[in-house]
């Protein structure tokens, strides 16, 4: 099929009794046409990846709208806000600005709020900021939720998560958030993606993240996909797929996810991906051991942060983690031996921690040779590493083959200047009153005065001591 450039195409006013229209991924120029909102049975629009500028449109029987990726700036046109039966509103990747507050309540009716209309709203990589509005609270039905890469700030509420009952993505990324992850998060029955990558997030991590049921999987239902194309999205395993609105009409639903350090657009598989990453922010203390009965996590990101202590010793029944990221924390101990079972692993990154001891040599790990998964652990030890481990000790620091023979070769050198020195110094004093005859008798001469002097004083004070004795 022929791209479409130019203005937006006049042959479609004729068509309108459409219920839905896709003309993303072209070169569509300029602005929505208000003729458009003559469309009374248009549902659903999806103009993303095109080059628009403006939106004009009003559009009352919109169920979806997608503008994903155009050339949109200012703030966000009030026109929206007569969407009354709006289900998906996707306007990322754009360059809308203004405070978040002002924008939701222009842009999504105040019966939105109060209904189970909306369940997708999409409004990152712009330029919004403000803090989360409590208007927000409302949206009880929504299963995306997504302003990750803008400048939003300031903490997030605790008591807002309460009504979010039905949320399955929650994406914050790359914003200004501050204060503790809250642990009302931890009550969201449904959540599979939860993403609080680049902000300035402190305090522990939740112990309670252990009750994110989404992230489970169901015995009774895994599920894999058969047929993904692993050069464009990961493989990941099925647990409870989540319910998207429309989605079998309806295929533009998109969440952008970093897995396995490189950045997917998930689309047809979006309700596979079971995903945390709490990446680059300022997180302390230990991880939580009941992290690991989140066994559907495809991916785990802690790295950047400053968590201490060891890896959870149960690690291994996180059994379909492909990727996990570890680095640049405060992480220590030896890596747990139940490590291995994790055989889907691809990916692993593990460097700048305090590890030690030997590094499994089992299943996957003989296929993770990289040295720089490791860079950073000095008393990590292995073949991966080039350091031979302790015998019989797995946490003790590894012995460095060639440290031993450093350490002989330091000492004998020093020994050798030492006595180069003392050779240097006394034959060298010997040798002069060898060659000198004259300075050798100057010499004996002298030390023969000090001798004397030395008797004769001696001698006195013997003589005075007896006369004393003698008179007592």
């Amino acid at each position: 099929m022929n791209s479409i450039s130019g203005l937006f195409p006049n042959a479609i006013q004729n068509m309108s009794s459409l219920a839905f229209l896709d003309i993303s991924d072209n070169n569509i120029l300029g602005s929505v046409p208000l003729w458009l909102g003559e469309f009374m049975f248009l549902t659903h629009l999806n103009l993303a990846r095109n080059e628009l500028s403006a939106f004009l449109g009003r559009l009352s029987s919109l169920r979806g709208l997608s503008l994903y990726r155009n050339h949109l700036k200012g703030h966000i046109p009030d026109s929206l806000g007569k969407l009354l039966n709006l289900e998906i509103l996707d306007l990322s990747t754009n360059s809308f600005e203004g405070a978040l507050g002002e924008i939701l309540l222009g842009t999504i009716p105040q019966s939105l709020y109060r209904s189970d209309s909306l369940e997708s709203l999409n409004l990152s990589n712009n330029s919004l900021h403000g803090e989360l509005p409590s208007t927000l609270q409302s949206c009880h039905f929504l299963n995306i939720l997504d302003l990750g890469n803008n400048g939003l700030y300031g903490n997030i509420p605790s008591s807002m998560w309460v009504d979010f009952s039905e949320i399955r993505i929650l994406r914050l990324r790359q914003n200004k958030f501050n204060g503790n992850i809250p642990s009302s998060l931890c009550q969201l029955p449904y959540l599979q993606i939860l993403d609080l990558a680049n902000n300035n997030f402190t305090g522990i991590i939740p112990f309670c993240i252990g009750n994110l049921r989404g992230m489970m999987i169901n015995k009774q239902a895994l599920d894999y996909q058969s047929e993904v194309d692993e050069a464009s999205e990961p493989l990941v395993p099925a647990s409870s797929p989540m319910y998207l609105p429309d989605f079998d009409q309806w295929q533009k639903v998109h969440v952008k996810q970093f897995m396995k350090g490189r950045e997917f657009d998930y689309i047809r598989t979006l309700q596979y991906v079971i995903n945390m990453d709490l990446s680059s922010n300022n997180l302390v203390g230990f991880i939580p051991e009941v992290i690991t009965s989140l066994n559907g996590l495809v991916n785990l990101n802690l790295s950047h942060n400053s968590l201490s202590g060891e890896i959870p010793s149960k690690i291994g029944k996180m059994k379909f983690l492909e990727s996990l990221d570890l680095s640049w924390n405060q992480l220590e101990g030896a890596l747990p031996s139940s490590m291995s079972s994790l055989t889907f692993l691809t990916r692993l990154n593990l460097s700048y921690n305090n590890f030690s001891g030997p590094i499994p040599e089992e299943n996957q790990f003989l296929a993770l040779e990289d040295p720089s998964i490791y860079i950073g652990n000095q008393y990590l030890c292995g073949e991966p590493v080039l350091k031979k481990c302790s015998r019989d000790d797995n946490n003790e620091a590894p012995i460095y083959e060639g440290k031993d023979d450093d350490n002989k070769k330091e000492k004998i050198l020093f020994y050798f200047v030492v006595t180069l020195g003392f050779m240097t110094g006394f034959w060298g004093a010997i040798g002069v009153l060898v060659v000198n005859k004259r300075l050798r008798y100057v010499c004996f001469r002298y030390v023969e005065k000090i001798a004397d002097q030395i008797y004769v004083a001696i001698a006195i004070r013997v003589a005075r001591i007896k006369r004393i004795w003698q008179k007592s």
